[in-house]
């Protein structure tokens, strides 16, 4: 089963809000069970790639905020560096390259949030995505690829993304990507928020 999740992030420039951190407690009794074969594993990118309005390194209360809503949840941040290590080591020179022709841009992270998650399976969330709720609180049981909705259509927003490794819908996203790149840079036409277009995909899930 797939799923959209909405209204359970606050989506903006990275700010210090030390206040959700009082207010924010997990309810453990309107949770989920977790989706079997889903990693309680939360993984982020941060790579300022020149942009003015984000910090030289994420600051030190976005792990908390996952973590405090989710125990027993890791959370890793990986720079641009790591990114590129994690998929030489794990896909080989072919995709490293590939990787490097993407221009220093959140397409970097587009591609390696598709190439981790089809490898590891657990959850993507974009370093300025907020949590507001548990992740049990929303993700059920029976769900196997979660994701965000977009207000363009035919597209999605990928921000946000539970998965298990292997799953059929990364695997088709990561395909159109390559193709994708084949072609002169563009930033719509590479995104992984084109997913909503690959044959085969509803759009209700991705």
């Amino acid at each position: 089963k797939t799923t959209c999740a909405q209204s359970s992030f606050y989506v903006g420039t990275i700010t210090h809000r030390p206040w959700r951190m009082v207010q924010m407690k997990p309810e453990h009794a309107d949770w989920h069970a977790w989706p079997a074969g889903v990693p309680k594993n939360i993984y982020t990118m941060h790579a300022p790639f020149g942009t003015a309005y984000q910090a030289a390194s994420p600051p030190s209360f976005i792990a908390p905020l996952w973590t405090s809503l989710n125990p027993g949840f890791s959370f890793s941040v990986f720079n641009d560096i790591q990114c590129r290590r994690f998929i030489l080591k794990h896909y080989g020179n072919e995709m490293a390259t590939i990787y490097d022709r993407i221009p220093p841009s959140p397409i970097r992270s587009d591609f390696w949030r598709v190439l981790l998650l089809l490898q590891r399976g657990g959850v993507y969330v974009d370093v300025d995505l907020e949590p507001l709720a548990a992740l049990q609180r929303f993700v059920k049981p029976t769900d196997t690829f979660v994701t965000s909705t977009s207000k363009y259509r035919a597209m999605a927003n990928p921000n946000f993304i539970v998965a298990r490794a292997g799953d059929p819908l990364l695997n088709s996203t990561l395909q159109y990507m390559i193709k994708a790149m084949q072609r002169p840079y563009d930033y719509f036409r590479w995104s992984v928020c084109q997913a909503g277009n690959v044959p085969g995909t509803k759009r209700s899930a991705w």
